[in-house]
């Protein structure tokens, strides 16, 4: 993933919302998912090598 370079005469605003605690729960949820799902893929390739 790189940088977006903004474009001439264009202007990238972000919006900083709060979180509701579902969102958040929903967020944690599926960052601890993605973690396991890569450590188990890590283990694949570990064994395989």
């Amino acid at each position: 993933m790189g940088l977006i370079k903004e474009p001439n005469d264009v202007d990238f605003f972000v919006v900083n919302k709060p979180m509701t605690e579902k969102e958040k729960k929903e967020f944690s949820e599926f960052i601890e998912a993605y973690k396991l799902k890569q450590k188990i893929k890590k283990s694949k390739l570990n064994k395989a090598a």
